[in-house]
């Protein structure tokens, strides 16, 4: 039901995305957009380039008199930099951690820039506006995804601060809470409809993520069947690739940012832009795991659909 593919590279034009499936009839407000892309720039760790731009969403279709029609949604965000900076030189270092050598090595390419500019973080900024659909869409039918980094050994404040200082970097942890879904959302007859399988291939997706667990996660080694079944939530509102009816609680690990001795480094850390990022990621998953179950080509018909579903799995 909910598509997207982006285009475009950290130092061209710009960064495009198509988004297809929002039902007609949701209020869309372009500075609500572009306060949650600036919240994507924002964070500890962040480097200096990003008061270099301050990212601006273009909305080129699937919208009219401020409400979405039902079409694709064709979503546009320049690249500043490339104003300011200018093309950055071709590059034959490999940066270890990074698309660099296996997208050479695929595409038969000598530049690594043209894998490493693709491979770029940057093409998230465009899922964040592509997001804020999903986030606002669930907002009106009563459902929230919130996010937030953890403390870690190496993500607090000070620890950044000396890792910049090295030009070292650090990754962590981001959980991500959804509260409001009812029962039933996701499906357990096929290994591709299950709802926790789809989110988890949503969030690996991101740059730099290495690992997402639910509920327990990890700490289900630690237990046995019998004090599990005693915890409340153990399994992070997911059983059987369906919503139980709890929350969705979801954490989500980050490796360090590939560096070698400071080359094409910037940001130290990217904990707080990754809460924002996986936020809108899982928000999207969300939204078509529900548009499924319900069907629906405008908000209204949407949410009648989405209210009556606890009569529905009651009987």
């Amino acid at each position: 039901m909910i598509k997207y593919v982006s285009a475009g590279e950290s130092h061209g034009v710009g960064i495009t995305a198509i988004l297809e499936g929002i039902p007609a009839g949701l209020k869309v407000c372009e500075l609500s957009i572009n306060h949650l892309l600036l919240k994507r720039q924002q964070g500890a760790g962040r480097s200096e380039r990003q008061k270099l731009q301050r990212d601006r969403v273009e909305i080129l279709s699937g919208v009219s008199d401020n409400l979405t029609t039902g079409s694709p949604i064709t979503l546009f965000v320049k690249n500043e930099t490339v104003v300011k900076q200018g093309i950055p030189k071709v590059v034959t270092q490999h940066i270890v951690g990074h698309a660099d050598y296996g997208g050479t090595k695929k595409f038969n390419l000598q530049n690594a820039r043209l894998v490493r500019e693709r491979a770029s973080a940057r093409e998230s900024v465009v899922r964040v506006a592509a997001g804020w659909f999903a986030l606002a869409f669930l907002k009106e039918i009563g459902v929230s995804v919130k996010s937030s980094a953890l403390d870690t050994k190496y993500a607090g404040l000070k620890q950044i601060e000396a890792l910049k200082k090295a030009q070292d970097t650090s990754g962590g942890i981001v959980e991500i809470v959804a509260k409001g879904l009812k029962a039933g959302i996701g499906c357990f007859t096929q290994w591709d409809k299950k709802l926790d399988a789809n989110l988890a291939r949503a969030v690996v997706s991101l740059q730099s993520v290495k690992g997402v667990e639910f509920g327990l996660g990890f700490d289900y080694a630690l237990t046995t069947g019998k004090l599990a079944s005693q915890l409340v939530n153990a399994s992070g509102g997911i059983d059987g690739g369906m919503t139980n009816g709890q929350d969705i609680v979801m954490r989500v690990v980050l490796k360090p940012i590939p560096t070698v001795d400071g080359v094409e480094r910037a940001d130290t850390n990217v904990l707080d832009a990754a809460a924002v990022i996986l936020e809108c990621i899982v928000a999207l998953e969300l939204l078509n795991q529900i548009l499924v179950t319900t069907g629906g080509h405008y908000l209204e018909q949407v949410k009648q659909r989405y209210q009556a579903l606890d009569a529905v799995l009651d009987k």
